[in-house]
């Protein structure tokens, strides 16, 4: 059977038409909202995709980063350890103290301590440090380590016991440190310092001796600092200026002892400090405090320390006041040697040729008497005994001085002083010098009355007069004139005797009193030159003076003047 349908109506086909229409709208509308779901959702996967990469990728950079890190802590802690292991020096880590006095104690140990100590690692590990110590250290080193904050510092000195029993010196430089999270502790880097100790002790007796010779010494030691400071002053140089060490260390040499400025001391100070070593100077000083005076001499050298650098100056001081005056004796002997040599010299030149021509006449005359004596006159003969007389005169004359100049010094002090009666004693001396020397002259003698008696030398008051009579009369014409006058004022003997000689040139009158010289108007005289320097000589030693006063072709007046007391000292 066959069906059949009934054919729709225009509004069923609409409404129908218009049903699918809004039923794939709304196919539609699913479509696209489950399109933008999907790509939501895709969105959500893909960010979520990216962060878990991300994530990973983090996560094995961070297993990497561990892993090299855990590498490196790897690694440092076997260069720590092999540092810790090798080093030279006695490595202790220890606990750090939480309040002052608590024990401390060992966490580690290196391989050096262990074996210089004579304990193995595990012997040491958790011992207190104290199982190292001394006993009679254990408080000063308590006492000592004063650590309160990571990077505090201290170094300490202490004894150690090894495990036989022997001790030796530590030196333990001692640090507080932290590590990251951990709790601080204290590193330990100890040595022996029984070399340096050694050392040390050998440097205080070597001290102690340089010091004792230094203090012992009896020559000044200074040292100067590179400033030229007084350093060391020694007991010498104490005793010799009156200044302690106490007042001089430290200050500047000018201002302590101005009389330096002048010596050149300073410019001398800084030539050694410069590296020169300065050959000894002496310095005359004059000591401020004491008033002290005298010689020094002083022998600067540059101070070095080990490395060879210059550091300061050292000086030697010597007192050479003693030897100054001596060597200064000894000049002035040797000069008074040397012009008594020269003197001599001129004595054996002057003799030889004063006594050439008496010795001649001498020698002649006899012949003449030797050969002639039978076919001579008796006038002739007086004749010739009268030259003989002469020169045996001369001769006896040129010996006189000789001896009277010979004796210098030797002969005649104030030591043989005695009252003489001023009158008598001159007469005397002028009879005999008339009686040897007179050949005709005019001899005048005033001897004031008020002379009395005077306290003289006789020796040399008679030298005096006989030289200055002798010469008037050995140089005055047999016609002329000499005149001897003596007198008193106050407590000075004045004499006074002059001749109507030729006189003197001016210029000959400074030169008169030297031995050996004679005026330029003497030739044909015989002598040396010797008396007036006699004269000069003895008036010396009296305290007395002699003044010329000549005129040429007047004549010479000789004033002498001397010290003359009028009784005899008091003899305790």
């Amino acid at each position: 059977m066959v069906a059949t349908h009934k054919p729709m109506s225009i509004v069923e086909s609409n409404r129908l038409l218009h049903e699918l229409r809004i039923h794939q709208i709304e196919l539609e509308q699913q479509n696209a909202e489950l399109r933008q779901n999907r790509d939501e959702l895709e969105l959500r996967v893909n960010e979520r995709t990216a962060a878990l990469t991300k994530t990973v990728d983090e996560l094995q950079r961070e297993i990497a980063h561990r892993a090299m890190v855990e590498r490196t802590l790897q690694e440092s802690e076997a260069k720590y350890r092999a540092l810790f292991e090798d080093a030279g020096d006695y490595l202790l880590v220890l606990t750090a103290p939480t309040s002052l006095g608590d024990e401390v104690y060992i966490i580690d140990v290196n391989h050096a301590a262990c074996i210089h100590h004579g304990y193995t690692h595990e012997e040491l590990i958790g011992k207190p440090i104290s199982f190292l110590e001394d006993p009679s250290c254990w408080e000063k080193s308590k006492s000592a380590v004063t650590l309160e904050k990571p990077g505090d510092f201290c170094l300490i000195e202490t004894v150690h016991v090894r495990k036989d029993g022997s001790t030796f010196p530590v030196e333990a430089s001692l640090r507080l440190i932290r590590i990251g999270d951990a709790q601080p502790v204290i590193m330990a880097i100890e040595r022996d310092i029984s070399k340096r100790k050694q050392d040390e002790e050998a440097v205080r007796e070597a001290n102690q001796f340089s010091d004792q010779i230094i203090r012992c010494t009896q020559e000044g030691v200074i040292v100067y600092d590179m400033n030229l400071r007084y350093r060391i002053w020694n007991p010498f140089m104490e005793l010799l200026t009156g200044m302690t060490s106490e007042e001089v260390v430290g200050g500047d040499p000018v201002v302590l002892f101005p009389f330096l400025q002048e010596t050149g001391l300073i410019e001398r100070l800084k030539r050694a400090q410069a590296g020169e070593s300065l050959k000894s100077d002496d310095f005359y000083y004059t000591l401020p405090k004491s008033g002290k005076s005298g010689w020094c001499s002083q022998l600067s050298a540059p101070l070095r320390n080990t490395k060879g650098e210059i550091i300061g100056v050292i000086s030697t001081i010597r007192e050479i006041t003693d030897r100054k005056h001596m060597v200064d004796a000894l000049r002035q002997a040797f000069e008074i040697a040397k012009s008594a040599n020269s003197a001599m010299s001129r004595l054996l030149r002057v003799i030889a040729h004063e006594f050439r021509t008496p010795l001649s006449l001498l020698t002649g005359c006899t012949d003449i008497l030797d050969r002639y004596w039978d076919r001579m006159t008796p006038a002739k003969r007086y004749e010739q005994n009268q030259h003989i007389r002469s020169a045996a005169r001369q001769m006896s004359n040129l010996v006189q001085s000789v001896m009277t100049f010979n004796s210098l010094g030797r002969d005649g002090s104030l030591d043989d002083q005695q009252l003489l009666d001023i009158d008598n004693f001159c007469r005397s001396v002028a009879s005999e010098v008339e009686a040897i020397c007179s050949a005709g002259h005019r001899f005048e003698v005033a001897i004031a009355e008020e002379c009395g008696t005077a306290l003289l030398s006789e020796t040399l008051f008679r030298r005096v007069m006989v030289n200055l009579l002798t010469n008037a009369f050995r140089y005055t014409p047999s016609n002329g004139t000499i005149v001897l006058r003596v007198n008193r004022e106050e407590k000075l003997l004045v004499m006074e005797i002059a001749d109507t000689g030729p006189g003197m040139p001016e210029e000959d009158q400074s030169l008169v009193f030297d031995a050996f010289y004679r005026g330029r108007n003497a030739k044909g005289q015989r002598g040396f030159g010797l008396g007036l320097s006699i004269v000069s000589d003895a008036l010396s030693k009296m305290g007395g003076t002699v003044t010329m006063n000549s005129t040429l072709g007047v004549g010479t007046a000789m004033l002498v003047e001397i010290p003359a007391g009028d009784k005899m000292p008091e003899v305790n």
